[in-house]
């Protein structure tokens, strides 16, 4: 096959998409097998001829499947191909109990990234990392439906080995909330991480700033060029969130009344929010 590779993970990662269109690189180790790279996926497709038809299956999306499960899977499409089953097929099964077993974590983490963490969450990015990261890079390539207790709890362990305490805690929220998602649209019946504990007590910051250090900061952000520097006295005299106060628009102040007004789109409660500011606040504005 033309433009053909010993297809590694590293390879893989590598690769970079062109600038129009989508490239694929074919396995030289496993015949059929490729990988297409497109401006968003990297998806791994088995192309082989059943009963002289071409045929195309797609098997799962990097990082969340490796090099190694796409081969193993790849082999196992052959397989069911020399007993009649064509490979999009097997990997493509109608509607029932059958195609919600064979939904991969990976396809399914991406589709509940792009249709409820974006449209509903701020810190959607964040989410993303979480589940891409930890529960897509041990677990990707696995059907949803064979995911149980014990998985959840070896993911959780894993990131608290590497010492990230309140880490793990986010981790799992965020897979409940995943798996409540897959629940509600039918997906599975039940969500293996209903009824998981979170590993870590969290305790209340209980640190604050003295005024020493809050002169030094001060001082500090008047050395800076605007905006950063004013931002950094606004969140010392606000006492608002980093983001609220960094994407603060003119039309948000009322000088007269001097009041800041948080629109709910931007508040973490979905409500307006208003914020007295002092004297010194409206020097700096």
């Amino acid at each position: 096959m033309a433009n053909s590779k010993r297809l590694t993970d590293l390879m893989i990662e590598r690769l970079r998409p062109p600038a129009t269109g989508r490239l694929t690189v074919w396995d030289q180790s496993e015949a059929g097998l490729g990988i297409r790279i497109g401006a968003s996926r990297r998806t791994f497709i088995l192309k082989l001829r059943h009963y002289g038809r071409q045929r195309m299956a797609t098997l799962g999306h990097f990082p969340g499947m490796g090099v190694a499960d796409a081969r193993t899977t790849a082999r196992k499409l052959k397989q069911q191909s020399l007993r009649g089953i064509a490979p999009d097929e097997a990997y493509k099964p109608g509607a029932g109990s059958d195609k919600r077993r064979l939904e991969t974590i990976s396809d399914l983490v991406e589709a509940y990234i792009e249709n409820y963490a974006k449209p509903n969450q701020r810190s959607w990015k964040d989410t993303a990392g979480h589940l891409r990261n930890n529960l897509c890079r041990l677990h990707g390539s696995r059907p949803i439906a064979s995911i149980n207790r014990s998985d959840i709890h070896h993911m959780l362990d894993d990131v608290r080995g590497r010492g990230v305490v309140q880490g793990t805690n986010r981790l799992l929220a965020h897979s409940k909330r995943f798996f409540g998602w897959c629940v509600e649209r039918g997906t599975i019946d039940t969500s293996p991480a209903s009824d998981i504990r979170a590993p870590f007590k969290e305790q209340s910051r209980d640190r604050v700033l003295t005024d020493t250090e809050i002169r030094r900061i001060w001082h500090a952000a008047e050395a800076l060029a605007f905006p950063i520097g004013s931002a950094v006295q606004m969140l010392l005299l606000t006492g608002q969130r980093r983001d609220e106060v960094s994407q603060m628009r003119w039309d948000e102040i009322d000088y007269g009344a001097r009041l800041w007004t948080i629109p709910a789109e931007r508040n973490k409660s979905g409500r307006p929010h208003q914020i007295p500011l002092s004297d010194l606040a409206n020097i700096v504005l």
